[in-house]
């Protein structure tokens, strides 16, 4: 009432002008608002036309982005990847890491020949050998030395979480040593690759009069024409997904070159590669108990997965596979 008693004291031009400055102040609010609105139009106007790069997608209400998969082990991407790298799918089992080296009580490497001695008959010879008392989850280094003393070959053995192991040795005579350099004690040294403790094992050679001359004899070289028959691997697993440190696989195979060198790759059922590694046939042909662990992130109780192991013989290609179901309880 006060303002109103006040403006209808002023004079006449007076109200005038006061009208006049509430009007431009109004119009002047409304132009500020309507040219925000019309900058902010004209970009997403030049966004639907193309002229200018949209900053905030283009306002379509169909998504032309192609969808992203995470695959265990692998790159996200709408196809699956055989070069697995980044994340593991955690819906899914993964390979896992192996158990961290265990030390057990009364810890006393022990290791056991099938047999002591052998005549030459220029021949291969599988020699089984069981392995106890080293530290569990780990690996047995080996290594084999002539009469002589001349080293003659190494390898490398895994542990199960009893801290043994079991492998055979493929002997063969040496063509350059003779058949007396042949002859006599060849020793054999295994080492515990986490407590450095080892124990030494002997076999001893002879011949007679059956022995071939060395010309006749099988060499390390030639062994790679050798096969056992048709390839076979079997994988089992133990333990479940969501208890514990996961599940362990364990393949075993036969069939494949003595000594060869091979490839296992691991599959989804979905076809997508997860990883490999390489292993080395026995010198019966054999694969040794060969450990794999598999976990998964997020666990859906009762769910079961099956997965495909294959494995090659480098050099010859030849090929075999199994199939192992991973259980989630």
């Amino acid at each position: 009432m006060k303002l109103k008693a006040w403006f209808d004291s002023r004079s006449e031009e007076i109200k005038v002008a006061i009208v006049i400055g509430i009007v431009t102040l109004i119009v002047t609010m409304v132009l500020g608002v309507a040219g925000v609105i019309a900058q902010l139009a004209g970009a997403e106007v030049r966004c639907w036309i193309g002229l200018d790069e949209c900053t905030n997608g283009k306002p379509d209400s169909k998504s032309t982005a192609t969808p992203r998969t995470s695959t265990p082990g692998g790159k996200a991407s709408s196809e699956p990847t055989d070069d697995p790298e980044g994340p593991p799918d955690p819906t899914k089992p993964y390979a896992g890491v192996k158990p961290a080296p265990r030390r057990l009580p009364n810890m006393s490497p022990f290791v056991e020949l099938s047999f002591y001695d052998l005549t030459n008959r220029g021949k291969l010879v599988p020699i089984p050998i069981i392995g106890s008392g080293f530290t569990a989850n780990s690996n047995v280094n080996f290594e084999i030395f002539s009469p002589s003393g001349a080293s003659s070959g190494s390898g490398g053995y895994d542990t199960d979480e009893r801290g043994i192991f079991t492998t055979v040795y493929g002997w063969v005579p040496f063509q350059y040593k003779g058949i007396e350099g042949n002859n006599g004690g060849w020793k054999l040294v295994f080492t515990d690759t986490v407590s450095g403790k080892k124990t030494v094992r002997l076999f001893v050679v002879k011949s007679d009069d059956q022995t071939p001359e060395p010309s006749q004899w099988d060499r390390p070289d030639a062994l790679d024409g050798r096969r056992s028959g048709s390839p076979s691997i079997s994988v089992s697993a133990s333990g479940t997904l969501c208890k514990g440190s996961g599940v362990r696989t364990e393949t075993t195979g036969a069939g494949f070159t003595p000594d060869s060198a091979l490839t296992v790759k691991f599959y989804r059922s979905d076809g997508q590669k997860l990883g490999q590694r390489d292993l080395t046939a026995n010198g019966d042909g054999k694969i040794d108990r060969a450990f794999d662990y598999w976990i998964v992130s997020s666990c859906e109780s009762g769910v079961e997965f099956q997965y495909r192991f294959e494995v090659t013989e480098k050099g010859t290609e030849r090929k075999a596979s199994g199939t192992v179901y991973l259980p989630s309880k």
